[in-house]
């Protein structure tokens, strides 16, 4: 039990008494610190619920269908992301027909990157020529630079075939 002074009449009061027993005006008790950082917590606590709850309505995720927004991509958007998927594609389909296939080393955006938007040609009709090139190696261990080019097609629901294929090494 501690002393402290009234803030009335200056005399000593007890930290437990809740008024001065020489003044009788009520004595503030003082507020632990653990009820104060609870109560920061619990504001913080509440403002991010808040933040991470808006608009959560909003979202195009959170639809079940294709949005408005969807359709309203111009056709640039959709024609570079079918460039992509053919891509990637073409690249599937060269590692099939390499001799080492686990060693198939396309470049990367740290490097030789071949970018999907000039290696890819639209033909039309779902079908693209992709060119560009492949580090692999050949029946003998050794690494070699291949030139590909490949024409895919996209066939429907995510499938797609090759109808051609020509690697040639540099």
């Amino acid at each position: 039990m501690a002393l402290r002074n009234c803030k009335e009449c200056g005399s000593k009061v007890s930290s437990k008494a809740q008024s001065c027993p020489g003044c009788g005006a009520p004595v503030e008790q003082e507020g632990s610190f653990a009820a104060g950082c609870l109560v920061i917590i619990l504001i913080i606590v509440g403002v991010a619920v808040y933040i991470n709850s808006g608009d959560k309505g909003n979202s195009p995720t959170q639809s079940g269908g294709s949005s408005a927004s969807d359709s309203a991509k111009p056709p640039s958007a959709k024609l570079e992301h079918n460039k992509v998927l053919a891509w990637g594609m073409a690249k599937e389909f060269v590692t099939q027909n390499l001799k080492s296939p686990s060693s198939a080393d396309f470049g990367s955006v740290w490097g030789d990157y071949q970018d999907p938007a000039k290696c890819v040609t639209d033909l039309g009709s779902g079908k693209y020529r992709c060119v560009g090139w492949v580090d692999a190696q050949n029946s003998f261990g050794g690494q070699m630079r291949n030139d590909f080019v490949v024409e895919v097609a996209y066939v429907g629901k995510d499938r797609w075939r090759y109808t051609s294929i020509e690697l040639a090494p540099r």
